[in-house]
């Protein structure tokens, strides 16, 4: 298989429930008619003609799904319209078939529940007659995005035309929550058009046609949708590495879990190919490497779960970032990690001086998210739902859109930037996709989507999520009319590794970014002009999304330190070569991965 060329664009939503009656039709058994969001709505429905290998579904649908969701914080819309017909499958399936659109959305597509316009999904779409094709997903915890297609067919022609179609496949892998799509010309040779984790709550999924007219009008989408089959999965495989970053000559211990979900799929080839110059030992079931790369040959893989394993050491004087790479034949790339960075630290103390904020996340466990910075009172923060994080050793993970804030003003912040008129915002983090975006807020001090006093986040709306966005306010704009100063920084800044992030602005308004250890560019001049006398002293302070509104970001947060001084870059790079993880009376050992 081939992996898709795609442009992406992320979105990002969350929930509301509703049901319409179900009966039966041809291999799928359910239909559901999602309830009216606009102010027009036609029934949909599905005609089957044929049977066996020759049944022919005729399925039409009005309105638009893959639609951000209304969340607890109040942002987006209410959830799906359309027609789906559908049938429920235990464990782990692959549905394919061939798509002929005539109008509208039109989809393969797996939904959390079939019934309910708010549920999780995953699917493969085709827009009008091949004016474009997507996988499109969205999640409960508040993530969702849509993944462009560039399709051609077999001799490399655009597919345009209804009387070509297009063949589709949706897989789900119950044991890993593992969700992928792929597109055909011909039915037989496949392409990955994207794969991703979804955290599913239950073994049960709704495998199904959705069509929707894609957009408010009392127009019916219309598809046809023929040879539909479900097939068991391949295998499929995830990376572990021991550590989230190494030092020359440093030997890391990697893993490849192989997940096998059915009897006929007992065979698998692995490829795997560590970092360019890295040499390989202690290949664990007879894998062997050429060229740089492993590759095991198993067989008589049982259900479930195999693991194969092998060291791999760095060089003495390696790259930047160590990249992986690697598939399973005939299935997805290996997931997992696949870039981590060089940090041949060399310790030593962070700086001190002016620290008004610092949160180390070093608590483990529990709802608290504790301020040890000695400046005042601590200001700790709270967080609102607690299934929508995990804490590892000395980070903290949010896997779903939350609010992690503030119980009241960020007064003592607030108070002590306007005084110095400076500010160095410092983070140590690790994005769970590089593809978030809007931007995506990592760390604010605001009240809303619009009203702030600084924000720095992922991504800058639409263009890229590998990059950073700082908004900062000064007197220059005092009533904050979303024209807050926005700078970001180059594409290719923020890769999905491990990452060093800091935004200076001295008293001379100005502004500079240093990403791990090196100044970056950003897009114009480093100036942000003006004072902090109108900052708002109401503003709370909040990680990872918004506050009272819905722009979260996914990832991990090892370190947050905010001065009310700029510091220099011999600052920067001292606090570089501490490193992110700190003695908090909590043994954090040589940056493992527990």
């Amino acid at each position: 298989m081939q992996k898709a060329v795609f442009g992406i664009g992320v979105l990002f939503g969350a929930i509301l429930l509703g049901t319409i009656p179900v009966h039966a039709q041809g291999v799928f058994d359910k239909t559901v008619d999602w309830p009216i969001i606009g102010s027009a709505h036609v029934e949909g429905s599905v005609v089957v003609t044929g049977s066996g290998a020759n049944t022919l579904y005729l399925v039409k649908g009005n309105g638009e799904f893959g639609v951000r969701i209304e969340t607890d914080y109040g942002y987006g819309l209410a959830g799906d319209e359309g027609f789906f017909v559908y049938t429920d499958k235990t464990g782990s399936w692959s549905m394919q078939g061939r798509l002929y659109p005539f109008y509208g959305q039109c989809a393969l597509m797996i939904r959390e529940t079939g019934d309910d316009p708010t549920a999780n999904f995953y699917s493969v779409e085709m827009e009008n007659v091949g004016e474009s094709a997507s996988a499109l997903y969205r999640t409960r915890a508040g993530a969702s995005g849509n993944v462009r297609i560039q399709i051609f067919d077999a001799e490399g022609n655009p597919i345009q035309d209804e009387g070509d179609g297009l063949w589709f496949r949706v897989t789900r892998v119950e044991p890993v929550d593992v969700f992928f799509g792929e597109y055909s010309p011909d039915g037989q040779n496949w392409f990955i058009a994207d794969s991703r984790v979804i955290r599913w709550p239950s073994d049960t999924a709704a495998f199904g046609i959705a069509v929707g007219s894609g957009g408010d009008n009392d127009a019916l989408g219309e598809v046809e949708v023929s040879s539909v089959a479900f097939v068991s999965t391949p295998p499929v495989a995830l990376r572990v590495i021991s550590q989230q970053s190494y030092k020359g000559g440093e030997t890391l211990d990697v893993a490849v879990k192989v997940y096998v979900s059915g009897q006929d799929r007992s065979t698998a080839t692995v490829l795997e190919t560590p970092p360019s110059g890295w040499t390989a030992s202690e290949i664990s079931n007879g894998g062997t490497i050429a060229n740089g790369s492993i590759q095991w040959r198993l067989s008589n893989l049982p259900v479930g779960e195999t693991v194969v394993t092998y060291k791999t050491t760095a060089p003495a004087a390696p790259a930047d970032f160590a990249i992986w790479s690697g598939n399973v034949q005939e299935s997805v790339n290996i997931l997992g990690p696949t870039t981590l960075p060089f940090l041949d630290l060399t310790g030593g103390d962070r700086l001190m001086d002016g620290l008004v904020l610092y949160y180390t996340f070093n608590e483990g466990e529990g709802l608290t998210v504790h301020d040890t910075s000695g400046f005042g009172e601590p200001m700790n923060l709270t967080i609102a739902d607690p299934t929508r994080i995990e804490w590892g050793p000395g980070y903290l993970e949010t896997t779903g859109v939350n609010h992690i804030e503030s119980s009241g003003p960020a007064t003592k912040l607030i108070n002590a930037c306007k005084a110095s008129d400076e500010i160095t915002i410092e983070a140590w983090l690790k994005t769970s996709d590089i593809r978030q975006n809007g931007t995506a807020r990592v760390i604010t001090c605001s009240i809303d989507a619009v009203d702030r006093n600084f924000t720095l986040g992922q991504g800058h709306y639409g263009s890229t999520g590998d990059r950073f966005e700082i908004r900062l306010r000064t007197d220059i704009d005092p009533n904050n009319l979303k024209l807050v100063t926005s700078l970001w920084s180059n594409e290719g800044t923020l890769t999905e590794a491990l990452t060093h992030v800091v935004f200076v602005r001295n008293d001379l308004w100005e502004l500079y970014a240093y990403v791990n250890n090196e100044l970056v560019g950003l897009n114009a001049d480093p100036v942000v002009n003006g004072s902090f006398a109108s900052w708002d002293d109401t503003f709370k302070f909040g990680l990872a999304n918004e506050v009272s509104a819905d722009r979260g970001w996914l990832g991990q947060l090892h370190l947050v330190a905010l001065y009310n001084r700029a510091l220099s870059a011999q600052e920067v790079s001292q606090n570089y070569n501490a490193g992110p993880f700190v003695d908090d009376d909590v043994v954090v050992s040589n940056w493992e991965v527990f």
